[in-house]
């Protein structure tokens, strides 16, 4: 960051399918309001923008999480999610079955900190993969994001609370 320029030239991009691949973004971001980003690399460009959710700045209440969520990420289809009163998960897509544990970031910001472990070889990021994970809850809409600590793998979810 400098001022309000965001460059970086050692990104990794985490397409919904196929491998990593290295990128460079470039964007600008006011603080509090929005983002806006171009991420290039060897297949193209693509943009990105977004606007602040001032849920952010509010404490996490458990109750936002716990619960059944259905949605998906990538290309293999629908994915459901199970999040007990304890924080931890269980979770499945196809044949893949996931399971792990969050807790309120002790920040006090609206985000969700934890792991996740994927337990099967049907599994994209293979049996024994274990990814850290960042979730935010708005709403009825849960966005969770997991990235392994070689930064090879990667996984997005965005589901809704049923």
């Amino acid at each position: 960051m400098s001022g309000n320029t965001l460059i970086d030239n050692a990104a990794i991009d985490f397409p919904a399918s196929g491998p990593a691949a290295t990128a460079s973004v470039m964007g600008s971001v006011k603080a509090r309001q929005s983002l806006s980003l171009n991420d290039a690399e060897a297949s193209g460009i693509r943009v990105f923008t977004g606007t602040y959710d001032s849920a952010y700045d509010t404490p996490t209440n458990i109750s936002d999480v716990v619960g059944i969520w259905a949605g998906g990420g990538g290309a293999v289809g629908e994915a459901r999610l199970a999040i007990s009163p304890d924080l931890s998960f269980t979770g499945a897509q196809g044949t893949c079955s996931f399971s792990g544990m969050v807790r309120a970031r002790p920040s006090g910001n609206h985000v969700f900190d934890g792991t996740a472990t994927f337990n099967d070889a049907s599994c994209v990021l293979g049996a024994g993969t274990s990814v850290s994970v960042e979730a935010v809850v708005s709403g009825t809409r849960i966005t969770a994001v997991g990235v392994n600590s070689w930064i090879t793998v990667g996984f997005v979810f965005v589901g809704t609370k049923q």
